[in-house]
């Protein structure tokens, strides 16, 4: 273990002087990263472990880094706002963990009140994992300001059993492609770690991109699956808050919440290819909401896949909690502001259509009047249900039922049915 440092001045302190809440926390970690007088310290906490000190905060973190390759161990990066230039770049890899002091701070305005990263030019990512593959990687309670560059704050990408928390990606550059957590397994990269598998992203605040959160596999065998994202808070988005843009399956999402800027889009699933299959399919969605402003787009839009999609989704302001479903997709979608309360239909002329339109089952009873034929379904799939008045049919989101008579009915909807 190296010599004792008091971190608020950066000078070494005696062997008497001591600080057991210091102490106590450096002892969980195999590194101790910390800045004074314009220099950054990587200090080792393990027996025989080298120090590294400059004034390139991103040098010393790689080499403390490099130096855990072969055992893993945890480096504890302290409070202060660490500068990145043009190329500065964190790389994780394998049984590393990177973790600041304190809570993330996703309200910071440029006075650090916690781990900050903060890049000053260039459009290189600022943190990523190892391009050629890690696992048990671990990143928590930092934030990354990202300058308004065209970049991305936290780049994932080839790992397995990745373990991201607490973490902030601001000032992420939103008119043509900033993005804050990107996730791209590359196709250069061959078993066992080809994947972004089994990875979990937790308590993340994006404030301002192009894409708030950015999935895009390579290919069918390079692909992001079996991850786990509870609680994304994301706002001042400009272009799509969630986009899945291809080889994204069996994603599990819990309480995702967007602001998306006039002309953006809450959620997109298969952005990449609309009309074809690719690899985004059987993903789940619990407690979405997305507030739209006014001129926006669409809060969810679900293009082709094979295996369907589960959605509940919540009224955010602006555009209801709507689901557009094109090219053939599949999908169960639930919005839960949804009141039981029965709702007459207008019946126009025969024969009388209608679409149940608001992504929730309904049930519609058609009563009276004189009626020859009652079919649902949707196109290429419609069934005859029956030939006379008093039925009940019950319609799943953008089914819809056809009423043919001679003296109109009455029709009434349930929803949630």
């Amino acid at each position: 273990m190296s010599e004792l440092i008091n971190y608020s001045t950066g000078t070494t302190v005696p062997a008497a002087w001591l600080n057991r809440a210091q102490l106590r926390e450096e002892g969980k970690a195999s590194y101790v990263v910390y800045s004074a007088g314009g220099t950054v310290y990587a200090k080792a906490m393990l027996p025989a472990g080298i120090d590294y000190s400059g004034a390139n905060a991103a040098t010393q973190i790689n080499s403390a880094i490099t130096a855990l390759a072969s055992t893993g161990g945890n480096i504890s990066v302290r409070a202060g706002i660490y500068t990145f230039g043009s190329t500065d770049q964190i790389v994780l890899k394998s049984g590393i963990g990177l973790i600041g002091e304190g809570d993330y701070t996703p309200f910071y305005n440029g006075t650090a009140t916690g781990t900050v990263f903060k890049r000053l030019s260039g459009t290189t990512p600022t943190i990523v994992t190892d391009p050629a593959g890690s696992t048990n990687v671990r990143l928590a309670d930092v934030t990354v300001d990202t300058g308004f560059f065209v970049t991305s704050g936290l780049q994932v990408q080839n790992c397995q059993r990745g373990n991201f928390q607490r973490i902030s990606l601001i000032n992420n550059e939103r008119a043509t492609a900033g993005i804050g957590l990107n996730i791209v397994p590359s196709a250069s990269v061959s078993a066992p770690l080809n994947n972004v598998n089994e990875c979990v992203f937790r308590d993340f605040h994006i404030n301002s991109a192009y894409y708030a959160v950015h999935i895009k596999g390579a290919d069918g065998t390079h692909v992001v699956t079996n991850c786990e994202f509870d609680n994304f808070y994301m706002v001042n988005v400009s272009n799509i808050a969630v986009n899945i843009e291809q080889y994204g399956d069996t994603l599990q999402w819990l309480n995702t919440f967007g602001s998306v800027l006039s002309g953006g889009k809450g959620m997109v699933l298969n952005s990449g290819t609309p009309a074809s299959d690719v690899g985004v399919n059987g993903d789940v969605f619990l407690n979405i909401k997305f507030d739209m402003a006014s001129g926006s787009d669409q809060p969810v839009t679900i293009n082709k896949n094979t295996v369907p999609h589960y959605l509940i989704l919540r009224q955010g302001t602006g555009l209801p909690p709507y689901a557009l479903m094109q090219n053939n997709a599949e999908a169960i979608v639930k919005n839960l502001n949804t009141a039981f309360t029965p709702a007459s239909i207008s019946v126009t002329a025969s024969p009388f259509t209608y679409t149940n339109g608001d992504d929730n089952p309904e049930i519609v009873t058609v009563n009276g009047g004189t009626v020859s034929s009652v079919t649902y379904g949707r196109s290429g799939n419609v069934h005859q249900v029956a030939s006379a008045t008093n039925v009940a049919v019950k319609l799943e989101a953008y089914d819809a039922m056809t009423v043919t008579y001679s003296s109109a009915p009455t029709m009434t909807k349930y929803p949630g049915g």
